[in-house]
């Protein structure tokens, strides 16, 4: 359908230029790995994990400084895909826009995790606090492990229909802070509907939208994830569907600019809304203008 090649066409692939790595604060330069050349590690990616241990991870885009088995240190960019546990450390999968591949890290190499401003995260600082995932997987404080993996799964949840979100507000290669509003909102609705709530019991809901806000900043929708993210947006209830048909509507017109492209994907999704109950589509509002 137009609405899956809409989104298809504007996400990343692992051939798709990315952001320059950032003047690092603080820290010396690293550089980046040398082309063609195998990495140390390469064998690590062939190691077994407990795919019980297994998490999969937004695709939030990042810089990390990484020590290999040789010693040798690397600044990478990366896009993040999956955490787990391994042999020996808890393991990172992610796509290596320096090598344009899959590659997996060892977490007890990465040094750290650098932002687009160039501020230094500490790694397990970082997976904590912006990907809710204790490394050592050890909790001495039982209500923080529940807290933690509240969170995991409010974010497991929300993850296909902000990939769609993130994707279209990106579509025009600007993310507008009016955009980034709009998908701040649609969280808060998601997260005060009675499906949520649950989950949300002792979890402070200012700090969940904090959190998430920080990730959606960074997210980069891959494009072999989106078909599997708009068959679970296929299967969300009534009300769900709405909320996120009237986000993307006020996305759309968030940044004061339409273009053709935008309200061929209104009218997509109303047809798969419509395609699962049958209901008609309410009308959407969006203003009559000259197409761009």
């Amino acid at each position: 359908m137009a609405f899956l090649n809409w989104l298809l066409r504007h996400a990343p692939d692992i051939e798709t230029p990315v952001p320059p790595t950032p003047v690092v604060l603080g820290k010396p330069d690293v550089p980046a790995p040398p082309p063609n050349v195998p990495d140390p590690d390469e064998c690590e990616n062939l190691e077994q994990v407990d795919e019980r241990g297994e998490i999969t991870l937004e695709p939030v885009y990042c810089v990390i400084d990484y020590c290999d088995s040789s010693g040798h240190q690397t600044r990478r960019r990366i896009t993040l895909l999956k955490a787990s546990r391994g042999p020996h450390a808890p393991m990172l999968m992610a796509i290596c826009h320096e090598r344009k591949a899959m590659r997996t890290f060892r977490c007890d190499r990465i040094e750290c995790f650098i932002t687009d401003e160039g501020e230094v995260i500490e790694t397990q600082e970082f997976f904590k606090d912006c990907l809710f995932i204790d490394l050592a997987d050890l909790c001495p404080d039982p209500v923080e492990a529940k807290v933690l993996g509240q969170a995991q799964a409010i974010r497991e949840m929300l993850r296909p229909a902000l990939s769609v979100l993130v994707t279209a507000a990106k579509c025009d290669d600007e993310f507008h802070p009016a955009e980034l509003d709009v998908i701040c909102c649609y969280i808060e609705d998601e997260l005060n509907s009675p499906k949520f709530q649950k989950l949300i019991k002792g979890v402070p809901l200012l700090d969940i939208l904090d959190q998430l806000t920080t990730i959606v900043e960074k997210m980069r929708p891959s494009r072999e994830a989106l078909p599997g993210y708009l068959i679970k947006i296929s299967e969300m209830s009534s009300h769900r569907l709405d909320r996120l048909t009237n986000a993307l509507r006020d996305l759309i017109l968030a940044d004061g600019r339409i273009v053709a492209e935008e309200t061929l994907l209104i009218s997509e999704l109303a047809e798969l809304r419509a395609s699962i109950d049958g209901a008609n589509w309410p009308d959407l509002g969006l203003p009559e203008i000259e197409w761009e």
